[in-house]
């Protein structure tokens, strides 16, 4: 049928959002010993308008860069949202590799409890990238591969997400 394939590349699309940055939902914070300041940060055409948050505490710099992850996120998922074969590669490229980038620096100040977590997260993005940059960042041809789409469930990444959001809920204060 015809309206199979829109779809599955809607649910793709969400897909590659969730898979690649679904590890940190929102801001952290912690309602004892969080202080916040809230700053506006200048758009860009390819990011929106977010507010910066100062935490404290013992997750302060997890919860930093979880933040700048949850920017990044709603910039790739605004880009492939209703029609993601028809985003343009450059700006597909921009936004997934700044997603990715606060990926890693999430994981390198992540707790202790989470290193394996992000290490199979990171491992997992890394290799969605390298299959998008392989279609030349085309979204829609990635995506009608297999491959790529078996990529966004692979292994134990959807439990990695899974455990890293129950802490971010437990420990941050999270509420996705």
């Amino acid at each position: 049928m015809t309206t199979a394939r829109p779809r599955i590349r809607r649910l793709g699309a969400a897909l590659v959002v969730g898979a690649l940055a679904v590890v940190a939902l929102a801001a952290c914070g912690d309602d004892d010993d969080t202080s916040a300041t809230t700053t506006a940060a200048p758009a860009t055409s390819t990011t929106t308008a977010t507010t910066a948050t100062t935490f404290s505490g013992a997750y302060a710099d997890y919860c930093e860069a979880a933040t700048a992850l949850q920017a990044t996120r709603r910039d790739t998922d605004t880009l492939l949202g209703n029609n993601p074969e028809a985003a343009d590669p450059g700006a597909v490229q921009a936004v997934v590799t700044a997603q990715y980038d606060a990926t890693r620096r999430a994981a390198a100040v992540a707790p202790e409890e989470l290193a394996a977590d992000y290490a199979t997260v990171a491992d997992n993005f890394s290799q969605l990238v390298d299959a998008l940059e392989a279609a030349d960042w085309d979204y829609g041809a990635a995506v009608a591969d297999p491959a790529f789409r078996s990529l966004l469930v692979a292994g134990d990444t959807p439990n990695a997400l899974n455990r890293i959001t129950t802490f971010d809920i437990a420990e941050c204060g999270l509420i996705p």
